[in-house]
């Protein structure tokens, strides 16, 4: 966030604990070229009031630090939650086991036939295409046998669990 510093930071993590939320995400700010916020000056970490990246990672590991002594259990690489038993059960056994999923709504992101597909962004043309019996599929890419191996990878990274004796069986490979 522009201009987070660790007391702004401090506050907002016990505004959320002090609510009461179920569930807290905290990703990385990223400013892309194409943007307003790129254009007005704010080019990167340490620019413009956008943290640094050793001031962020601060902040992320005091954020850990505050969230799991208020009771949170950190459930993926971002999640946190207070009941683990509330967290998105669905989809942390679908993607834990990198099984199939398919997504409902605006910019849902899918996974078929080891086919990675995602739905437009853009409201009206969701709306129009589904009113209209059409997919609102707006891209989608066949996955070959490596980029299946990474996504299975990454998605048991991002879950913190990764079952090596089956990734090995079923890649040939062991990831350490």
């Amino acid at each position: 966030v522009i201009d987070e510093t660790a007391q702004t930071w401090d506050h907002s993590l016990q505004a959320f604990i002090d609510l009461g939320i179920e569930h807290i995400s905290i990703y990385r700010m990223e400013i892309y070229k194409n943007t307003l916020l790129y254009a007005a000056g704010y080019t990167g970490p340490g620019v413009g009031g956008i943290p640094t990246n050793e001031e962020e990672l601060e902040m992320w590991l005091r954020g850990v630090e505050k969230l799991e002594g208020a009771g949170y259990t950190q459930t993926t690489g971002h999640s946190f939650v207070k009941r683990t038993e509330d967290d998105h059960i669905q989809r942390n056994t679908l993607w834990g086991g990198a099984g199939e999923l398919l997504g409902m709504g605006v910019s849902s992101y899918s996974y078929m036939n080891d086919t990675v597909f995602q739905n437009t962004s853009d409201w009206g043309t969701y709306v129009g295409k589904v009113s209209n019996g059409e997919t609102p599929v707006a891209r989608g890419l066949r996955l070959n046998s490596r980029q299946k191996m990474a996504r299975e990878l990454i998605l048991g990274l991002k879950l913190l669990r990764l079952d090596r004796p089956a990734f090995r069986q079923r890649y040939g490979l062991d990831v350490l």
